[in-house]
């Protein structure tokens, strides 16, 4: 989890790591050809969300 950009990073034994909005939305993976845009900072929260985040 990285608190400042609220976003989820995993990794697995293939070597891929991905990140992940905190309500699901996938955003990418390290080392794609396509680069990302501006990550949005107004993202709504589902209630179960944030009880945990």
């Amino acid at each position: 989890y990285a608190n400042d950009r609220e976003i989820v990073i995993t990794s697995s034994i293939d070597c891929t790591i991905r990140l992940f909005t905190l309500t699901g939305r996938y955003i990418g993976y390290m080392g794609q050809s396509m680069s990302w845009g501006p990550l949005s900072s107004n993202i709504i929260l589902k209630e179960s969300v944030n009880s945990f985040a």
